[in-house]
């Protein structure tokens, strides 16, 4: 095995090929009135850097940068990142230079964040842009690099985010195997499967594993930020990039199959309403599981409204916890808290 992929295994938790050792725990969640049997895949227990589905997306980038023989990290994210803090998290460990290029928010705005923190604290270059000058500071960044003597690796191929579509979705190919096996093991079934989706990476992997393992399982992103027309886009690209990179034909009805919610979006990304919030406050208290507002929370309350107003029932519904706890104790540092009683 290439020398490369060892090293990558360095997240801990993480095998060579970017599998888990363990598989997240999948728990019968009750004390929740949806009228269907649900459960929840915990990712946010993955064993680094507050775990969640970027955890096992980074380690398929680290894994693709040491196989081409990178050494530097070219990060993106805005302030709320996840991606960002366990990129950083990932290069601090493998002692690699890490610039995090962090476009602001629609409004210009840079909210304060423990992910930006933990950026900075783990040694991440922050550069701050504007949404329209991403492509110039991830050029500049990677020109930066190249300067000092490295051999930088964007996370989202050339300057444009485009060109390495396929490697953060085998991160959730693996994971659609780990439901798969729990299925085996229990018996049982999923009817739909549900997370927040916000790039369409993390539902990519879990269509794709779905295609390869003859799953009819519906898959159901609620989305954080995008119209579903755009999700939908981006997830489909994601998809065919990844099928079309192991040789594998892109089925007839894969449009048919892609399935996103907007409607649970309360004003835009990173915004609550109260509906959400006394959700999160309700999955802590009785659950002790930590939702946040900008991702998780938004993805649990949209799929349990989405239950309701579909008038789905008696169904086993999986709902995929992608982590973001930093992101959780943003509402408990803010004067209107989402867990606060």
């Amino acid at each position: 095995m290439d020398a490369s992929l060892n090293n990558a295994a360095a997240l801990p938790g993480f095998a060579p090929d970017g599998s888990l050792l363990a598989p997240t725990p999948i728990v019968e969640l009750d004390g929740v009135s949806c009228d269907n049997e649900l459960y929840v895949k915990r990712d946010d227990l993955i064993p680094f850097s507050f775990g969640g589905n970027k955890a096992r997306i980074a380690q398929c980038f680290f894994a693709d940068a040491l196989a081409q023989g990178c050494n530097a990290i070219v990060a993106y994210g805005s302030t709320r990142s996840n991606l960002a803090r366990v990129m950083a998290n990932g290069a601090a460990r493998m002692s690699m230079p890490c610039i995090v290029v962090s476009p602001a928010e629609e409004d210009g705005s840079r909210p304060r964040s423990f992910n930006a923190e933990l950026c900075s604290r783990l040694g991440a270059q922050v550069r701050p842009c504007q949404k329209g000058a991403v492509a110039q500071a991830v050029e500049a960044a990677l020109d930066e690099l190249r300067e000092r003597g490295f051999r930088p690796y964007y996370i989202y191929g050339n300057r444009f985010g485009k060109g390495n579509e396929a490697t953060p979705v085998q991160a959730y190919v693996h994971a659609s195997r780990e439901v798969a096996d729990w299925e085996r093991a229990s018996g049982a079934s999923f009817d739909y499967v549900f997370l927040a989706t916000g790039t369409g990476m993390t539902q990519a992997g879990l269509l794709c594993g779905s295609v390869l393992g003859g799953s009819a399982c519906k898959v159901v992103g609620v989305s954080v930020a995008r119209s579903a027309e755009a999700a939908t886009e981006h997830i489909e690209g994601y998809c065919r990039a990844y099928l079309a990179s192991r040789g594998v034909d892109v089925p007839a009805d894969l449009h048919s199959r892609i399935h996103v919610s907007d409607e649970f979006l309360h004003g835009g990304y990173g915004r609550a309403d109260a509906a959400e919030q006394q959700t999160i406050r309700h999955a802590f208290a009785h659950a002790g599981m930590p939702l946040d507002e900008t991702y998780v929370g938004k993805g649990f309350d949209g799929m349990l409204r989405y239950l309701h107003d579909q008038g789905i029932c008696e169904k086993r519904i999986l709902f995929l916890h992608t982590g973001g706890t930093p992101l959780f104790f943003d509402a408990l540092d803010g004067s209107e808290g989402a867990v606060r009683a």
